[in-house]
């Protein structure tokens, strides 16, 4: 070992080769430990924003309705919108606003794609008023990441 190091760095005498190479020991500690503080600080910063329900004051208490029944009733629209083919829903906080990400596939049908997505997001409103009485919703967000055409 010490024979390739002192072909490698020729300035490195048989005195000082112990120093180089407890250096480059903690050099390597060091960038180690760099990349987990850099691993943990993005992890903090891109935290989910996903939101496990909505809780609705009521007169004698409070009314939590669970992502996943609002997500079902998203997907029951699956059947009034032929062209859409809903794969995800997501409920998710951004500050105080609560919103919905419906991620769908397009099969290029009768009408645009603007022209669904207003149908879609006003029904699903309507929906989401009369069956749950939410109304704290701000958006619908439809996000088409291929078409099936």
């Amino acid at each position: 070992m010490k024979n390739l190091l002192t072909k490698l760095f020729p300035g490195l005498t048989s005195e000082t080769i112990y120093f180089f190479l407890q250096g480059m020991f903690w050099a390597l500690i060091l960038m180690v430990a760099f990349f987990i503080l850099i691993t943990i600080i993005w992890l903090i910063v891109h935290k989910s924003h996903k939101v496990s329900g909505i809780s609705l004051n009521t007169s004698h208490g409070s009314l939590f309705i669970a992502a996943t029944a609002i997500s079902d009733l998203i997907y029951s629209l699956d059947e009034r919108f032929p062209d859409l083919e809903i794969i995800r829903v997501n409920l998710v906080r951004s500050g105080e606003e609560i919103s919905i990400r419906v991620k769908v596939f397009y099969a290029a049908g009768g009408q645009s794609m603007l022209e669904l997505t207003e149908a879609f997001q006003s029904k699903a409103m309507e929906m989401l008023k009369t069956s749950f009485g939410i109304d704290n919703i701000s958006r619908i967000d439809l996000i088409v990441p291929k078409s099936k055409i």
